[in-house]
C-alpha cells in the first residue's frame, strides 16, 4: 500500500519507523524543510519524501 505521512517529525517519523518495520508498505513523506526530506530517505525512514504536497497524489491513504 502507498501511504502519505504529513510532517515528519517525531510522530510522522515514528510513525514512518513502525510502518517500516511490517515491511509491506511503500512510504511517501511530506515536510517543509528539503533537509528533513532527504534525512529521512537517507535513513530509510521513507521511501521518498519532499516538501511538495504533489507527491502524495500516489498515496492510497494520507496521515496528517
Amino acid at each position: 500500500m502507498n501511504i502519505g505521512i504529513v510532517g515528519l517529525g517525531l510522530i510522522g517519523g515514528s510513525l514512518g519507523i513502525d510502518l517500516k518495520a511490517l515491511g509491506t508498505h511503500h512510504l511517501i513523506g511530506v515536510s517543509r524543510r528539503e533537509t528533513t526530506c532527504q534525512q529521512a530517505v537517507e535513513r530509510g525512514i521513507m521511501d521518498e519524501a519532499s516538501p511538495n504536497l504533489a507527491i502524495l497524489s500516489k498515496a492510497e491513504i494520507i496521515f496528517l
